[in-house]
């Protein structure tokens, strides 16, 4: 794993919502107000700590396809695109 992604995962705010997704009854998480990139490298870190998958929704195309495009670089995650 990138060392970005280990201080990624030692932040609170992010333990916390490692914390609620490992939770039975949180099943969502909504994160605002971050880069694309920032949003992908987030991501990336839950994904791959929780050996789940996820599903990220975009308020438009251009940023579906900026944070896919982010993801592809960094990461093995397989992408599918809708």
């Amino acid at each position: 794993m990138y060392p970005i992604i280990n201080k990624i995962l030692e932040n609170e705010d992010i333990k916390q919502i490692q914390k609620n997704l490992e939770s039975d009854e949180i099943t969502n998480v909504s994160i605002t107000g971050l880069t694309d990139s920032t949003k992908a490298h987030i991501i990336y870190a839950l994904t791959c700590r929780g050996n789940k998958s996820s599903i990220i929704v975009c308020s438009n195309v251009i940023q579906a396809n900026k944070i896919m495009q982010d993801l592809k670089f960094f990461s093995n995650l397989e992408i599918i695109y809708f």
